[in-house]
Parts: C-alpha cells; sequence; structure tokens
C-alpha cells in the first residue's frame, strides 16, 4: 500500500497527500471498523473507487504494487470519487454527523484585505486555529478594508472615508518621533524597552493612532465544523439585522473560499440550520454603542465560581524560572470571570487567547486617552484633537466599530478556568517583547486575582503558582 503506512503492528497514519475529505472519511469508518481494521477498510474503499472508475486494483497482498498505484493515488486527486461523495451526501448532508467534519483537521486558507471586525468574528470562536496580521510587528501601508470599500458603494458621502486618511498621518508621524525618541538608549531605559530595536519599540506606542479600517490579513487551519458554525453565524446574523447588509457579498466569498477547498463538504457552509449563540448578538450591540458594559466593582474585577469552594487543592507542580506553564490541573474546577478595561487594540491580544469564551466588549470612550498623546509634540497633539473633534463616532447604520481608532477606551469581560487565565495573564506580563500596554494590565489583573484566591476558602496557593511576579 503506498498512502497507508504501519509504523508498528497496529499503529498506522494516512498519507498526507489524501484530500482531506477522503481522510475524514476513512477516520469516520473507525466507528464501523471492520474485522480486518483499518488497513481493511482501506482496501475496501480503493477498491470500490477503482471498480467504478474502471482502475486496476487487486487487494491481495501478493500483487504487484506498481500495477495498484493508480488506483491508490485516485485518493489524492479532484474531483472526489463518486464513492467518497455519497458517503459525505449520507453521513454529513443526510444524517448530519458533523463530526466528520473534524477529522482531516482543516484546510489552510488565507485571507487578505479584511477588516479588524472581520477577523475578530473568524477567531471569536475556541476551536479557532490560526493568525492574523500584528498591528505591532509590521507597519501598515495605509490600505482600507474592503469592507469599507462595500460601504462607499451604497453611501458615497461616507464619513469615515474621511479620517481614514488623517489617522494614517498620524500614525505615521507618531512613528517617527518614536523611531527617534528610542534611538537613544537613555530613553528606552525610561521606558523599560532597553531590551528591544528602537523600531520596534516605536510601532509599539504608535499602532494606537491606527484607524480600524485599515486592511489585515490572516490565515486559518481550523477544522471544518468550526469554520462552518462562525461563518453561519455570520449568515444568521446577516439575516436579523446585526451585520450590516452591504456585506453580504464580502461574507459569501469566505463561504465560497471553503466550498472551494473542500468541495465534499460545501452543502455545510451556508446551512442556515445552525444554531446561533444567544449571547452573540447581544455583544455585536453592545459594539455599535447600546448600553456599555458596567463590571460590579472598579475594574480589574474577578468573579469567582463557588463550584471552587469545598476543595482542598494542594500544588505541587513547580514552575521554574522562566518557564511557560499551567498551574495544576485540578483547578480547571474553578471558573473565573475577568472585568478590565484598555485600548481596543489591548483587547484584540487578549482575544487571541481562545480558551475564554465568550469575549463581549463596549466603548467607553472614542478618543485615544492622553497617556499616548501627551508625550507627542505639541502640533502633533493639536492635530489630533482637530481629528477626534471634527467628526462624531455614531454613523447611524455605518457599524460603530469602524469608525474607532484602535486607542479607543474599551471594558470586555469573559470566563475561563482558573489554569486557562492565569496562562493568560502570565503569558503576557512576561513573555520577551511584551506590549508595554497589555503588559501592564496583565501584571495588574494577575496580582488582584492572586489576592482574590487567598481569600477563598479550600483553595491552598503555594508558592510558583505562576501568577505574574512583582517588580
Amino acid at each position: 500500500m503506498h498512502l497507508l503506512h504501519e509504523s508498528s503492528p497496529g499503529f498506522y497514519w494516512l498519507d498526507h497527500r489524501i484530500v482531506p475529505e477522503i481522510r475524514a472519511m476513512l477516520a469516520a469508518m473507525v466507528s464501523r471498523q471492520p474485522s480486518g481494521g483499518i488497513r481493511q477498510r482501506y482496501l475496501e474503499v480503493v477498491s470500490a473507487i477503482a471498480k467504478a472508475e474502471g482502475l486496476h486494483f487487486d487487494p491481495d497482498p501478493l500483487s504487484d504494487p506498481q500495477a495498484n498505484m493508480a488506483a491508490e493515488f485516485r485518493l489524492t486527486t479532484y474531483p472526489l470519487p463518486a464513492r467518497a461523495l455519497d458517503f459525505m451526501r449520507k453521513w454529513v448532508d443526510d444524517y448530519g454527523h458533523a463530526s466528520i467534519l473534524e477529522q482531516p483537521g482543516g484546510a489552510n486558507v488565507y485571507v487578505e484585505g479584511i477588516s479588524r471586525e472581520t477577523a475578530w468574528r473568524l477567531f471569536d470562536s475556541p476551536l479557532a486555529i490560526g493568525q492574523e496580521m500584528s498591528t505591532r510587528a509590521v507597519v501598515h501601508s495605509g490600505a482600507i478594508c474592503r469592507e469599507v470599500e462595500f460601504m462607499r458603494a451604497r453611501t458615497q458621502d461616507l464619513l469615515i472615508t474621511k479620517v481614514h486618511q488623517p489617522w494614517m498621518e498620524v500614525y505615521n508621524q507618531a512613528l517617527d518621533f518614536w523611531n527617534d525618541q528610542f534611538s537613544r538608549e537613555d530613553i528606552r531605559a525610561r521606558f523599560g524597552v532597553a531590551n528591544k530595536e528602537p523600531f520596534s519599540a516605536a510601532l509599539d506606542r504608535a499602532r494606537v493612532f491606527l484607524p480600524n479600517t485599515i486592511a489585515v490579513a490572516a490565515s486559518f487551519a481550523s477544522h471544518a465544523r468550526d469554520r462552518a458554525r462562525v461563518l453561519n453565524t455570520v449568515q444568521a446574523d446577516e439575516e436579523r439585522g446585526f451585520v450590516d447588509r452591504s456585506f453580504s457579498g464580502h461574507w459569501e466569498a469566505h463561504r465560497n473560499l471553503y466550498r472551494n477547498a473542500l468541495p465534499g463538504f460545501a452543502k455545510t457552509f451556508g446551512n442556515k440550520t445552525v444554531p446561533v449563540p444567544a449571547y452573540f448578538a447581544d455583544r455585536w450591540m453592545l459594539m455599535s454603542g447600546g448600553v456599555p458594559l458596567q463590571p460590579p466593582h472598579r475594574a480589574p474585577h474577578f468573579e469567582i465560581a463557588e463550584n471552587g469552594v469545598g476543595y482542598t487543592y494542594d500544588m505541587p507542580y513547580k514552575l521554574d524560572p522562566g518557564e511557560m506553564g499551567y498551574v495544576d490541573p485540578h483547578f480547571k474546577r474553578i471558573a473565573v470571570t475577568w472585568w478590565d478595561e484598555g485600548s481596543l487594540a489591548a483587547l484584540t491580544d487578549f482575544h487571541r487567547h481562545r480558551p475564554g469564551f465568550p469575549w463581549r466588549f463596549s466603548v467607553q470612550s472614542g478618543s485615544v486617552p492622553d497617556e499616548y498623546k501627551n508625550p507627542l509634540p505639541v502640533r502633533l497633539r493639536l492635530r489630533i484633537d482637530e481629528i477626534e473633534k471634527g467628526y462624531s463616532y455614531e454613523f447611524g447604520s455605518v457599524p460603530r466599530f469602524y469608525s474607532l481608532p484602535l486607542g479607543a477606551t474599551v471594558r470586555w469581560t469573559v470566563s475561563m478556568t482558573l489554569p486557562d487565565m492565569v496562562y493568560m495573564l502570565r503569558l503576557r506580563a512576561e513573555s520577551h517583547g511584551a506590549n508595554f500596554e497589555y503588559k501592564r494590565i496583565a501584571k495588574t489583573a494577575g496580582r488582584r486575582l492572586h489576592q482574590l484566591l487567598k481569600q477563598v476558602p479550600g483553595v491552598v496557593l503555594k508558592a510558583h503558582t505562576g501568577f505574574p511576579r512583582e517588580d
């Protein structure tokens, strides 16, 4: 056999050249495994395809393997053989066995020129696997996202297009200013970035002036079931009025991307019967300018679920200096809800930690905080004030999200298990090259959480819990 490999008795792997839908079919067939195991099932599938397409195939182990090659390699090409298509129609489309969509892993796809709103939606899943174009590691060209182009085609006099370029000019001038400042070692030391390259530290400071209309890119390797859930939720929200209808063609292009990448699963993308998470519409209304989130107490604030009370947990796992790991797994029984606030840019960085779900946020202020403006030259500060006063952040039917600079202040809340929370806060507080703002947020929140956990009955905290260290 050319495409089913055996490393030792009973241990097999499918060749990476087999197309994803057939890998999914063979993996799903384990639930009805014949007595001969996966080897027998593989031979049955190849035999059926060879017979249907007039190809030679002899399943006898003593047969000439070279003569069987054409039949086996039919598993590596499109269009899909009828045997595979029939399997998908029966078990995925008709019976709804959606777990089959997870079996081959995910198609590797790339999307460019999208908005940060689209990127947020695509990443807003605990199962998302992907990478997003950074706002703090590359210089942004100023290209405008395609969603704004969709809106501009509908409304010629679109205010947010008029502030895109002024914000980009401020961004570039702030970048030049900070790059010049950070060329001096003493200034880098004063700002706590002595170990960073000047330009890298400058990008970190300037990104708060980027407009939220910039074009970004993302790649994904999530399995088809997760991507179908995300894209079908957007489709349902379009019909319910929570997504601008001028974006319909934009989102259909995303669904078509997966239909082309995984044709055997094509019907899954656009299935309107997929349940829509109840929180989603509520969160999006908040993003669009609804009633702001109000934490019970001043941020940072944490709520610890009572299911951790009454248990005594020892923490024998000791983190070595510099190691990035989880606290004891027993602490997964404790759920933590985190309330905090910061810039929209910092929130996006935290949002990439998908164990937290759902993330909800509301806009507190559309202006960039003074702490980011005050160090800049007077003429540049005046220009920023002019931009912020020259237009309203309320644009009627246009989503408010697009009118904000990345430095806009937002308030957020998210829930996750205690180990996941500790890992996220420590990673953002201590990793090399961490952004100054989310590093500060993570350190403050981590210390607050540590203080609260000391007061929870039945929880024993020892040293080296993995919480952000004191400076």
